[in-house]
């Protein structure tokens, strides 16, 4: 009985964000079904060699948009 309400269960969806630093400079990930604060970002996917690079496009670090997409 357990396994047929399993399957009729709302999963939570859980989204991927990057932290940035105040350079812009990628400094932590994470995934979580809500944003956790100001200073991340909703990446599409989460990269490894993203870590400790800059954001691109992004000469001003004062600019926060609201999702990353590289």
């Amino acid at each position: 009985m357990g396994f047929i309400l399993c399957l009729f269960k709302r999963h939570a969806h859980f989204r991927s964000y990057a932290l940035m630093d105040s350079n812009g400079t990628c400094i932590g990930f994470k995934k979580c079904d809500r944003n956790p604060g100001s200073q991340w970002v909703q990446v599409e996917e989460i990269s490894l060699a993203r870590l400790t690079k800059a954001r691109p496009g992004t000469s001003d670090s004062n600019t926060k948009p609201s999702k990353e997409q590289y």
